[in-house]
This record gives C-alpha cells, sequence and structure tokens, in this order.
C-alpha cells in the first residue's frame, strides 16, 4: 500500500517532475486510506501517519528546490 520510506538524498536527486507524480501519488493514497478508516476497513491504521510524513518529506524538498 505504501511505499517504502525513500532517503532524502535520493528524493533531492529525483527531477521535479518526478515528485509531482510522488506528491500526487501519496495524497491519492491517504485519501484512500482515510476513506477506509473512515469506514473501519482498514487494520493497519500505521499507515496513514506514514503517508503524511512522506508527503510532508516530498514538500519540503520541493520549497528547497524553489529557493
Amino acid at each position: 500500500m505504501a511505499e517504502p520510506r525513500v532517503d532524502t538524498k535520493t528524493l533531492r536527486a529525483t527531477p521535479a517532475a518526478d515528485l509531482v507524480a510522488r506528491v500526487d501519488a501519496l495524497r491519492r493514497q491517504r485519501w484512500e486510506h482515510r476513506l477506509k478508516l473512515a469506514d473501519g476497513t482498514v487494520r493497519q491504521t500505521h499507515l496513514l501517519r506514514l503517508l503524511r510524513r512522506q508527503l510532508a518529506r516530498i514538500l519540503t524538498i520541493q520549497r528547497e528546490q524553489q529557493r
């Protein structure tokens, strides 16, 4: 479900277009996971936290690259 944690060095070396695609994918996964959590069909509640942190990590790197 959630992709494994990627090292920040790897993310910084990733092209901007790929980072945008990852952000979209993570947001979609996070939304789907939140819906499943509300339904009560998900057992791995820790994944929501992991998705949020991965998303924040990528968005931070994007903002660093914009400067």
